[in-house]
């Protein structure tokens, strides 16, 4: 049975649920040795809570040891397939530690455990799992048809175009499918640059899909807090992060001549004189997302630029965890950031080659790929960065409606990876703690633009109020001409398009007491936060708590 802290907490826990307060529930959940002895819908939602929160290891933890697990709704099924896909635990499924049952129909399910035993080295027992789903992939962009394309690119090396090819041909894709043209974009030998063919925008998908995986290889990356236990994240002070933020680019920059990375690059670089002689290098928005990010993708779209706000490939939580935590702690050693930046230019070759190709300059967009800014200034130095930004208020009330920050952006929140799991975890505190976090979030985003800006100089970076685009400032409308060498709308239609609401979120807190004063509280910790420029900035400071 499972033990908590007093005869009460269990009912506690319970209550929490009914009453739909997800952070309180949370706590309760920590407080769990084990699932087993729980019922089949007290699984469920604590699976289903754990998920929404970010905490992968309880969900492992829970359904690892439930009485079972086959016969728990579709929702909570598909949560523990896909959680052990994004932490690396496909073992725990193949193994026997979890059990789930699928029809024919739960394709999402089913796409989740061809992953799972894709990474186990199952590649021909993932390809049989999924039937017909690679080739309704060629007409379709939705998430399965996108997870079967996942599996079948990591079934094989991601380098070996001969593989490839390999597996294409029982299947039925040929090399004119939208998604075998996304693929051939980094299989393209430099002696057939000239024949490279040109993207449609059928290539990418219309929406954002949050896969949480890349195609990496077999190379594994090793995570933080290997004993287990609680480990808050450590400190930095921007001038820290300057000197930190050097010495990892320097160590990037070097390793770009080794002949995994001089190979891609050497292929983008040759793409870019055959087809887009005038381009330059990428552009790189640097926010925490809720910030106009958005309405800039639409801006951009059709233009000289190209832009990217969403991608086929996405890195997990547990990479950009990777990266920021090298940051704080100041950890570059090059054996281990190695795995990271191929991990993350094998993401992102084909998009970049695809923006080329098409004779314009790629725009990052994302925030999900902020953190790896310095393996794109590493591999393109004369880049620039667009820092986006919004009154905290405003991203307060976006990132709680959407529990953004629990998904592992630049997390600052305290950090435990449990060997019994090893999912990537991202301990949530009391929910009194969240303005704090999201603060931190803000605070972080704008040191790390500054650190940049400071290694990189570049009179184009620009610091750009999102509020200056959408209220008609001509200051916003300046930036924009700026660091795009000129206008990319006439003045009419770019008052026009940021004059709309684009992506709206309606504001809304979580329905748990302890979440009152939510945004208030953000702001205020912000105003604390940025009063301590050149003191150490800690991830939670427990001693000063807004509100």
């Amino acid at each position: 049975m499972p033990t908590i802290e007093d005869t009460d907490g269990l009912n506690d826990l319970v209550g929490h649920i009914k009453a739909g307060r997800p952070y309180s529930a949370q706590r309760g959940i920590e407080a769990l040795s084990d699932g087993a002895g729980l019922g089949a819908d007290v699984v469920a939602h604590l699976i289903n809570i754990a998920d929404v929160l970010g905490h992968h290891d309880d969900v492992l933890r829970i359904a690892g040891t439930a009485d079972s697990t086959a016969s728990l709704p579709r929702p909570s099924r598909t949560a523990i397939a896909r959680v052990a896909a994004i932490a690396g635990r496909g073992d725990l499924m193949t193994g026997g530690t979890i059990t789930l049952k699928a029809s024919a129909g739960e394709e999402e399910l089913l796409m989740y455990a061809a992953q799972c035993m894709a990474q186990t080295g199952h590649a021909g027992r993932a390809l049989d799992l999924m039937g017909g789903a690679l080739r309704r992939a060629v007409r379709s962009h939705d998430l399965v048809a996108r997870n079967a394309m996942f599996v079948a690119a990591h079934a094989v090396d991601p380098d070996d175009g001969d593989a490839f090819d390999d597996v294409l041909r029982p299947i039925g894709l040929t090399r004119r499918n939208s998604w075998t043209v996304y693929e051939r974009l980094r299989h393209t030998a430099p002696t057939d640059i000239d024949r490279l063919p040109r993207p449609t925008a059928s290539v990418f998908p219309a929406g954002k899909h949050m896969l949480h995986f890349c195609p990496s290889g077999t190379e594994g990356i090793d995570l933080p807090g290997e004993g287990g236990g609680h480990a808050a994240a450590p400190s930095y002070t921007p001038d820290s992060l300057v000197e930190t933020l050097s010495t990892l680019i320097d160590t990037l920059r070097d390793m770009m001549r080794e002949p995994w990375f001089a190979e891609r690059l050497a292929l983008i670089g040759q793409t870019r004189r055959h087809f887009a002689p005038a381009a330059g290098d990428p552009v790189q928005v640097i926010s925490t997302g809720r910030a106009g990010t958005t309405a800039l993708h639409g801006y951009l779209a059709g233009s000289r630029f190209e832009p990217y706000h969403g991608f086929v490939w996405q890195l997990a939580p547990r990479h950009r965890w990777e990266m920021l935590n090298r940051l704080l702690t100041g950890t570059i050693d090059r054996d281990g950031l190695r795995p990271v930046a191929r991990c993350y230019l094998r993401a992102r070759v084909s998009e970049i080659l695809a923006a080329y190709r098409l004779g314009r300059t790629p725009v990052l967009i994302s925030h999900f790929d902020v953190i790896f800014a310095p393996v794109l200034l590493a591999a393109f130095p004369d880049m620039r960065f667009i820092h986006m930004h919004r009154a905290p208020s405003a991203v307060a009330s976006s990132q709680i409606g959407k529990r953004q920050f629990a998904m592992g952006q630049l997390l600052p929140l305290p950090y435990r990876r449990a060997r019994a799991s090893q999912g990537a975890r991202f301990h949530l505190p009391a929910s009194t703690h969240l303005p704090e976090m999201v603060a931190w979030y803000i605070t972080f985003t704008e040191d790390f633009f500054h650190a940049l800006a400071t290694t990189h100089p570049s009179p184009h970076h620009i610091d750009l109020r999102a509020e200056d685009l959408f209220e008609g400032h001509a200051a916003g409308f300046e930036a924009l001409a700026h660091v795009f060498d000129g206008p990319v709308r006439s003045e009419a239609e770019t008052r026009a398009h940021f004059a709309r609401k684009i992506n709206e979120k309606r504001e809304r807190a979580v329905e748990d007491p302890l979440t009152a004063r939510y945004m208030e509280e953000t702001e205020t910790a912000r105003r604390r936060l940025r009063a301590m420029t050149r003191r150490t900035l800690f991830p939670l400071d427990r001693g000063n708590h807004a509100g």
